[in-house]
Order: structure tokens, then C-alpha cells, then sequence
């Protein structure tokens, strides 16, 4: 028996090198082919669901960023703590593409305004919060002016109801205090005469 299991097996041998060899290409190609294309069809699949996972990064324009601008001071100490929407030096330049980086990826307004006081502390606000001891920053100009206003109108209205002294009256208790200034004018009216 193990003679006839050899003759097959050698059969078998020669028909499967036979077959290796066959002279119809489709039905040599066809296991290359289908490996390779479900190779590309698996490489389609994952380029499409990468693109659409993806998160739609739109188009920031300038309105969006200098709206966060509007409400971030520049921190360059070259500038007077411009907004930086206003200011153009290379500082704020590089803070607003940043801004612009942050509400790519989805940020909202609020969250990039809170990032940027997370690192830089209140400073970086460009007006202070109302709220806590803040709020004095708010308060404190309007009740200053108010305080002043009140305080040159009553100046004004002393200035302005005191009586006057005649101008004859004035003249005399001068001469009569100082002798000499009394002949001074005498000599005086003299010498225009």
C-alpha cells in the first residue's frame, strides 16, 4: 500500500506542478488578482473613512479671530496693552494664529479666552472681569469723575457768590498802610503833567 499512496502522491505532485504551470493565465492570475484587489479595495475603505472621520476644520475668517482679539490684550510690553485685533507687531501676530489654530480644531470663543487666561493669568484680558475685586477697576473711574465734578462745582459756585471789594476802597487802605507808596504815585501823576 505505501507503494500506490506513492504513485498518488507522485499523481497528485505532477498534476498540481502541471496545473502551476498551466497555459490559461486566468487561472494562474486569479488568486494573485483578488489578494491585490481587496489589498485596494481595504485601502479605498480606509482613505474614505479617514476623510470622513475626520473633524471639518472651516474656514476661520478674520471677523471670528478678532473677535477673540477684541478681548486679549497684547503682551509685547512694546504696546500699550492693545487688543490684539489692533495691534500689529510680531507677538500678537503669532498669538493670533494661534487663535486662529484653536478655533480650527473647534474651540469656541469662551474656551480660547479661557485657555489663554489658564496660561498668561488675567493680565492678558484686555478689559478686567466684572466681577470680585475686579470690579473696583469698573467703578472706581465714574465715581472719581462724579467726586470731582461735585467737588469744582462747589469751588465754583464759592468763587462765584463772594462779594468783591470796591477797587477805590482797596486803593486807599493800601496808601494808608504804605507811605512810600503814596509818594510814589504823587511823583508819579507829577512827572506825566
Amino acid at each position: 500500500m505505501t507503494s500506490e499512496k506513492k504513485n498518488g502522491n507522485e499523481k497528485n505532485q505532477f498534476l498540481s506542478r502541471w496545473d502551476a504551470l498551466s497555459i490559461n493565465p486566468v487561472e494562474r492570475l486569479t488568486p494573485f488578482l483578488w489578494r491585490h484587489a481587496m489589498r485596494a479595495w481595504f485601502c479605498v475603505f480606509l482613505l474614505v473613512s479617514f476623510v470622513i472621520l475626520l473633524p471639518v476644520s472651516a474656514e476661520i475668517t478674520k471677523a471670528e479671530r478678532d473677535e477673540v482679539g477684541k478681548e486679549l490684550a497684547c503682551l509685547c510690553d512694546t504696546c500699550p496693552r492693545r487688543p490684539l485685533d489692533e495691534c500689529t507687531c510680531g507677538y500678537a501676530q503669532k498669538q493670533q494664529a494661534r487663535i486662529e489654530g484653536l478655533l480650527g480644531t473647534g474651540e469656541t470663543k469662551q474656551q480660547v479666552v479661557d485657555a489663554f487666561v489658564a496660561e498668561f493669568g488675567l493680565r492678558v484680558l484686555s478689559k478686567p472681569p466684572t466681577e470680585g475685586f475686579s470690579l473696583a477697576a469698573w467703578l472706581m473711574p465714574p465715581i472719581f469723575l462724579l467726586v470731582g465734578f461735585f467737588i469744582v462745582r462747589t469751588v465754583l459756585r464759592t468763587w462765584s457768590h463772594s462779594k468783591p471789594t470796591p477797587l477805590a476802597a482797596t486803593e486807599q487802605s493800601t496808601l494808608k498802610r504804605d507811605p512810600y507808596l503814596g509818594k510814589l504815585e504823587q511823583e508819579l501823576r507829577e512827572r506825566e503833567s
